[in-house]
C-alpha cells in the first residue's frame, strides 16, 4: 500500500473539509483478488472512490488485478472538529489470503474552524 497526498483540504458547500489521496494496492499474487479498503479512526468520516461512483462509506472492495498494482483516487470528507489535523489509518485485507497493510494517514483541516 502506498498513498500520496493532494492538497491539504478543500472546503465542501455544506461546510465539510475533504482531503484526497491517491492510494496504490499492489497485488504480487498470480491471481486476482478482492480487497477491502476501510478506514479506521475518524469518527465521522466517509470516503468516496470516483471510479465507484457517488456513494459515501467508511469501506469498499476493491478488485486487484493479478500481479499489478490498483491506482485509485479516495476522498475523505468530514465536518470540522477545530483540531487542524487529526491521524487515522487506511486498512488493505484480503480475508481470503488472511493478508492485510495498514497506512497512518493524516486529515488536515484549517485550524480553529469548530
Amino acid at each position: 500500500l502506498r498513498c500520496d497526498r493532494n492538497p491539504q483540504y478543500v472546503l465542501e458547500s455544506d461546510g465539510s473539509l475533504r482531503n484526497g489521496y491517491t492510494l496504490r494496492v499492489l497485488n504480487m499474487v498470480p491471481t486476482p483478488r478482492d480487497v477491502n479498503i476501510s478506514l479506521v479512526g475518524l469518527e465521522g468520516a466517509t470516503m468516496r472512490i470516483p471510479e465507484f461512483g457517488k456513494e459515501d462509506a467508511r469501506s469498499f472492495t476493491v478488485h486487484a488485478e493479478p500481479d499489478a498494482a490498483t491506482t485509485l483516487k479516495v476522498f475523505v470528507t468530514r465536518k470540522p472538529t477545530g483540531a487542524a489535523i487529526n491521524e487515522f489509518l487506511f486498512v488493505i485485507e484480503d480475508t481470503d489470503h488472511a493478508d492485510r497493510a495498514t497506512y497512518r494517514a493524516a486529515f488536515n483541516a484549517p485550524g480553529g474552524i469548530k
